[in-house]
């Protein structure tokens, strides 16, 4: 419920009046409700015995101020920590007793007594650690496989030549390694195994190697998502396209398995070497690996040592078999990736593809004065292919997308103070925190995976036709976008008028997405966009270069829009 008297659901009607504010910020809270305070939990896995840090804000208003969390674990009974809160509103505490494995549920109290928030962290069996470690290996080089079955499977479909047929062999040759890799990843299991065995038949121990565990099964999660990742942008590579999309495809999916390749070699052969953190170059480095895997209380039992001792000695072994077979699959398929792009995409289609970055600054105003301001800033790549055409003065069709990340969020507002001078005299803001979302470099050195990998990224696709010297794009719908992306808020509100009491609320206010920036500056409001083409027949190049700025007053809003475009065939 949000009634009028309230000043900050006041403005956020108006907002949704306004041009750019198309969706109505989420508003929760009111002035006089309970004291808004948020939590969240870092790690939020972790293994037995290991601390959690409960982090958190809520208004710093008044004298010394606390924050009360009761985290209540799996089995047994609640444990109650209590954290001081900052004079920025931020407050911390760690909180140790994390024996149980399970959920554990957290309960963070405002200091008044009545707002409260949640959140949930686990800590997980290191009876599972080797299942979910050598799981998650096996889908990242299932997953690697299954890309080279696809690409595989595009390859065939294109018309018989010696390229296409020298694509086929060396994907087959990646098939065989990655066989072999296969099988090296069942060594994880036997490793990670022996070492759980240990921790089994010496409970004493399994503290010490709960670190280790922490770090395979943090990797086991990072590792699930990579895989999910990579298997979303399969069923992408399986639909339906025309011929060149098609063919761009399969640099695409080979991308996908150095991608893959490259995270296993990176984590999973490496991360028990660093979990251990020695080398085993003499005994002496295993000596003292020992030790600092012995407790207290087994540092004299000869048969502990003697099992660790065992166990280590088989890792340098095992660690340089599956890096060398991990390592030569990731060089096979990072260079077939480039030789089927260059002999496969160039025999039958030709590409435009270059950087692009635009900006989008909005304000709203009342009576002259500003209430709120936000910035956004966007990096990515638009790539554009079309069929090679023998019947030159015809228009070509050119399919292709919008790639890339939102790289930078900015907001201001002064909300209270600007659209409702009346309800504030008396009162004033005695305390505003705004958090707006982290913007995320763009990344192009794995295709178009790298740039859906973010929560702030964009695929947008566009299609148009190329005619001579002129190209006329049209902006689909985005496949995916950032304008979910908001700004969080926190107000505290006093003056005589509320004896003294600081009213509370917290608010959301929005960004538009990256396919909200590009139509309004790419296209025109008919929704068509007119490219210059210019043509370097020396050098046999192809160049879409555009530099734009848009302003587009609404009422009572203003936006300016900024683009630069780049786009190069061959490839700038």
């Amino acid at each position: 419920m949000c009634p009028w008297r309230n000043p900050i659901c006041q403005l956020l009607a108006l907002a949704g009046a306004c041009g750019l504010a198309t969706r109505l910020p989420a508003q929760t809270g009111e002035p006089g409700s309970a004291m808004p305070v948020d939590v969240r939990s870092d790690p939020e896995v972790t293994g037995p015995g290991q601390p959690v840090r409960l982090t958190g804000s809520t208004p710093a208003i008044g004298g010394i101020l606390r924050v009360k969390l009761t985290i209540e674990p799996p089995e047994g009974a609640p444990s109650s920590v209590t954290a001081v809160v900052d004079p920025s509103g931020s407050y911390t505490v760690t909180f140790s007793a994390t024996k149980a494995t399970g959920t554990y549920q957290v309960l963070a109290v405002a200091p008044d007594g009545r707002g409260s928030a949640t959140t949930t962290f686990r800590v997980f069996n290191p009876a599972s650690a080797a299942d979910d470690f050598v799981d998650a290996a096996e889908g990242l080089v299932n997953a690697a496989t299954s890309a080279t079955g696809v690409a595989g499977e595009l390859v065939a479909t294109i018309p018989p030549s010696p390229a296409q047929l020298d694509v086929l062999d060396s994907i087959a040759a990646l098939k065989g390694v990655l066989v072999t890799l296969q099988g090296k990843v069942a060594q994880l299991k036997t490793f990670v195994e022996q070492v759980q065995a240990v921790t089994t038949r010496y409970p004493d121990a399994g503290p010490s190697f709960a670190p280790m565990f922490s770090r395979l099964e943090n990797w086991a999660g990072l590792s699930r998502a990579e895989t999910a990742r990579i298997n979303e942008q399969l069923l992408a590579s399986k639909a339906a396209g025309v011929k060149c999309e098609q063919i761009d495809r399969v640099t695409e999916s080979l991308k996908l398995v150095s991608a893959a390749l490259n995270f296993f070699q990176r984590g999973a052969p490496r991360e028990v070497t660093r979990a251990i953190g020695v080398s085993f170059a003499n005994d002496a480095a295993l000596d003292r690996l020992v030790k600092e895997y012995t407790p207290p209380k087994l540092k004299d039992d000869a048969g502990y040592a003697f099992v660790v001792g065992q166990t280590f000695k088989l890792m340098p072994g095992f660690e340089s078999g599956i890096s060398i077979s991990a390592a030569t699959a990731f060089a096979l398929a990072f260079d077939l990736a480039g030789f089927a792009s260059q002999s496969l995409f160039g025999k039958y289609c030709e590409k435009f593809e270059g950087p692009v970055t635009a900006t989008m600054h909005a304000e709203f105003m009342k009576n002259g004065l500003r209430w709120w301001v936000y910035d956004v800033a966007i990096e990515g790549r638009l790539v554009l292919r079309y069929a090679k055409n023998d019947q030159p003065g015809e228009a070509t069709r050119v399919n292709g997308e919008l790639i890339g990340t939102a790289t930078g969020f900015q907001m201001q507002e002064n909300a209270a103070e600007v659209l409702f001078p009346d309800v504030m005299v008396g009162k004033q803001v005695v305390y505003r925190r705004l958090v707006t979302p982290v913007g995320m470099p763009y990344y192009d050195v794995e295709g178009k995976i790298a740039a859906s990998s973010g929560p702030n990224s964009f695929r947008i696709p566009v299609e148009g036709d190329l005619l001579g010297t002129r190209l006329v794009l049209r902006v689909s719908a985005a496949t995916y976008d950032f304008d979910g992306a908001v700004a969080r808020g926190m107000y505290a509100i006093a003056g005589p008028r509320t004896l003294g009491i600081p009213l509370f609320t917290n608010f959301t206010l929005p960004y538009k997405g990256a396919h909200w920036i590009f139509t309004h500056t790419l296209v025109s409001d008919a929704g068509v966009g007119e490219l210059p083409v210019r043509i370097d027949r020396a050098a046999k190049t192809m160049t879409i270069d555009l530099t734009a700025e848009q302003d587009r007053p609404g009422p009572n809003n203003t936006a300016h829009y900024t683009l630069r475009l780049k786009a190069c065939n061959p490839g700038c």
